[in-house]
C-alpha cells in the first residue's frame, strides 16, 4: 500500500494510542482521541489507511469492531479492564502495526 507522510504519521499516532490502551495507561475515546478519525471520519473515512485496507468505513472488518462488541459500557471512554478487552486491544494494536509495516512512504506533495 502507498500512504503519504500524513497518512503514515496519523497511523503512527493511532498506534501510540493503542499502545497506551494495551498497557492500561490510555483509554479509547472513539473518534475524539483517534488521530485517523480526527482527519478522516467526517470525510466518510475517505483516504484513511484503515478504510483503504478494508475497503469499508468506520473500522468495520477490523479488530476495533470486535473491541466495541465486547466493551461492557455504553459510556466513553472505554477502558481495557479484563482478559477479553486485553486480547481485543492487543489485536487492534497488532492490526495497526501490520498496516504500518506494509506502507511504502513517498514524498508528501500536499
Amino acid at each position: 500500500m502507498l500512504y503519504n507522510k500524513k497518512q503514515s504519521d496519523l497511523l503512527k499516532e493511532s498506534i501510540i494510542k493503542w499502545e497506551g490502551i494495551v498497557d492500561r495507561t490510555g483509554v479509547d475515546n472513539g473518534t475524539k482521541n483517534c488521530a485517523l478519525c480526527q482527519e478522516y471520519y467526517n470525510k466518510f473515512c475517505k483516504d484513511c489507511p484503515i478504510a483503504i485496507h478494508t475497503t469499508v468505513d468506520e473500522c468495520f472488518n477490523t479488530p476495533y469492531h470486535d473491541w466495541l462488541i465486547i466493551i461492557e459500557s455504553d459510556e466513553w471512554p472505554y477502558e481495557n479492564t479484563n482478559d477479553e478487552t486485553q486480547k481485543a486491544a492487543e489485536e487492534e494494536l497488532e492490526f495497526l502495526q501490520m498496516l504500518l509495516k506494509k506502507t511504502i512512504l513517498f514524498r508528501d506533495l500536499t
